[in-house]
């Protein structure tokens, strides 16, 4: 890259010349930059991993929680870059930090309520109409796959949430066999 272009490439990403010239570290050398006060480091470290946390994120939170999640993520990253050692991934170290940060707001948040009591008290439906049209008084009905069906009622559990099998998906002749 020619120096008026290079110069151009790094006014355009907000990075200075020094920034753009430097060799491009592994990320442990990163995150012991970071410790040392270095903030470039910390947006290098952010360019490189927000976009897979926030993916990873987004299968555990709603959208609009995701980005509060990031920042919190890393600036427990900025803090805690001191303690990290180098004995695996840093992506991995990442994505611990991440998934704590989750878990303290969804905590912080408490349990989500139900919303079918409201609903019926504001729209004064009778309970019969109510069971009718809201899966005859099951609630929330969810479809897993066999293969998942275990992870997912173990997060149901821990969220203290009550679930119970009510069937299963068999493929067959296309007919729907009430039992």
């Amino acid at each position: 890259m020619t120096g008026s272009r290079a110069k151009l490439f790094a006014e355009s990403a907000n990075l200075s010349i020094a920034v753009c010239n430097r060799e491009a570290m592994d990320d442990d050398e990163l995150i012991t930059r970071l410790a040392g006060g270095d903030d470039t480091a910390l947006r290098e470290l952010f360019a490189r991993h927000a976009p897979m946390l926030a993916a990873r994120l987004l299968r555990v939170l709603p959208a609009s929680d995701v980005e509060d999640v990031l920042q919190e993520t890393f600036l427990a990253v900025w803090k805690g870059a001191g303690s990290y050692r180098p004995e695996g991934k840093a992506g991995a170290w990442l994505w611990g930090i991440a998934r704590r940060q989750a878990a303290l707001l969804l905590r912080r948040r408490g349990p989500a309520t139900a919303p079918l009591p409201d609903l019926q008290a504001l729209g004064d439906v009778a309970q019969d109409e109510m069971l009718r049209t809201f899966n005859m008084g099951i609630g929330l009905i969810a479809v897993v796959p066999a293969d998942r069906f275990k992870r997912c009622k173990s997060m149901l559990d821990r969220a203290g949430e009550k679930s119970h099998v009510i069937g299963r998906i068999i493929k067959g002749d296309r007919k729907v066999v009430y039992v």
